[in-house]
């Protein structure tokens, strides 16, 4: 790739504005793209997940997915739109989840799951790539037994951490790229069930996992733990209060000097906690009121700034979509709904560039099947339709620097027998 030579010089400028004011000019006002097919059709009774995406600072981003023909991906240089499906190596014997990441330096990770068979055990599987490199051929990091929701992160050093559920237990494995030694450690309370981590990183190589615990699997606490660059895990804190609510989905952001916040469901409110860098985790903030909250989504740009969005269900038990946002260490925004009045949706997910001044929002409305997103360039939300979708299919989105990118599962045209897995661009 021609523009990698370049993108290490511009996504260095970029932080160091991020961290000298907190904040870059709103980005330039853009627009969805044609809708890429990545892959399809699947029959409809195997339709994968849709595909994870990441972007990096410079608008290069990185699609991967799990599907019948095993662990695939596909990327989207700068200003242009997806390049072909190519398959993960050795991801034929991918099965489940699937996770990537991607550093401002283009240098990119793919974790999976292999099969378990009789007489050998499932494996957490890591491929790298380096700048105008091709993916390597996987490593074994680990044997892992009742193994999903895998996530990653990368350094500009080129560590690499996991995270993911195992068991009821919260497990993470770690390289460091200078020796070249992964361990492995389970980071959630012993005998405890846990379940749903998230896994962020920051610019200097620091990362957090947040998760979710309880008797039963029925959560009343959210936990995080926190690693260093060139440091080992700290014990796991206990971010929620022990006020007997049920807790569910954490959330986890992660500024570029260490600021971290955590959102969750607090019984049915969205709320936030955050933590400075020099202290503790502080009292959680509700922001959605009286309203009755079923799932929420939480992104954190580099300078700290925050955009929180939930989905509602009212009486008839109609999903809207609501958003607030706050900069770094200051109060929360009120809460302005996203979705129409005629939708019914479902299952938000929200990103942040890391510079600041472009967010993005999205959903899928029930009501028609649609796939949407609400996307913010430092000032009010612009309602998007990217397509057709599934009832309560999510819709990953990630943003970078100057864009932002989406993907989901949409019925194959003619047929609804059969499913394609689809990505799109904003710029």
């Amino acid at each position: 790739m021609a523009f990698a030579s370049t993108r290490r010089t511009a996504a260095a400028t970029v932080t160091a504005l991020v961290l000298a004011f907190g904040f870059l000019p709103p980005a330039s006002a853009g627009s969805w793209r044609t809708p890429r097919l990545l892959e399809g059709p699947f029959a409809v009774s195997s339709v994968p997940d849709a595909p994870q995406v990441v972007e990096n600072g410079l608008g290069h981003a990185l699609a991967a997915w799990s599907a019948a023909s095993g662990a695939r991906y596909a990327d989207k240089a700068p200003g242009k739109n997806w390049g072909a499906a190519k398959a993960v190596p050795g991801g034929q014997n991918s099965a489940g989840s699937i996770a990537a990441a991607l550093g401002d330096n283009d240098f990119a990770t793919i974790a999976y799951f292999t099969v378990a068979t009789r007489y050998t055990p499932s494996r957490l599987m890591v491929c790298t790539r380096q700048a105008n490199a091709a993916f390597s051929q996987p490593v074994a990091v680990t044997s892992a037994h009742l193994a999903w929701d895998l996530h990653a992160a990368v350094s500009p050093g080129g560590n690499i951490t996991l995270a993911w559920s195992e068991g009821g237990a919260i497990k993470a494995a770690h390289l460091d790229a200078g020796t070249g030694a992964w361990d492995v450690v389970t980071l959630s309370t012993p005998g405890v069930p846990a379940s749903l981590p998230a896994l962020v990183g920051n610019e200097r190589g620091d990362v957090m996992v947040a998760w979710q615990e309880g008797p039963g699997y029925q959560p009343v606490t959210i936990y995080a733990s926190q690693r260093t660059a060139g440091a080992d895990w700290a014990a796991a804190e206990r971010v929620s209060p022990a006020n007997g609510h049920s807790t569910w989905n954490a959330k986890p952001g992660l500024s570029a000097t260490g600021d971290a916040a955590v959102g969750w469901l607090d019984g049915n409110t969205m709320v936030v906690a955050r933590k400075p860098s020099n202290g503790g985790w502080q009292a959680p903030e509700p922001l959605s009121g009286s309203q009755l909250v079923y799932y929420p989504a939480l992104a954190m740009d580099a300078a700290g700034n925050l955009v929180a969005a939930w989905q509602v269900l009212d009486g008839g038990n109609v999903g809207s979509i609501w958003s607030s946002r706050a900069a770094a260490a200051g109060g929360w925004t009120a809460a302005t709904r996203l979705s129409s009045a005629g939708e019914d949706t479902a299952w938000p997910t929200a990103a942040s560039a890391r510079a600041g001044g472009l967010a993005v929002v999205s959903w899928t409305d029930n009501a028609t099947n649609r796939v949407r997103t609400s996307t913010s360039t430092g000032g009010g939300w612009k309602v998007s339709t990217l397509g057709t979708g599934y009832w309560s299919g999510t819709v990953p989105v990630a943003a970078g620097g100057v864009d932002a990118v989406a993907s989901w599962a949409t019925p194959h045209a003619f047929n609804p027998n059969a499913a394609d897995l689809m990505a799109d661009v904003w710029r």
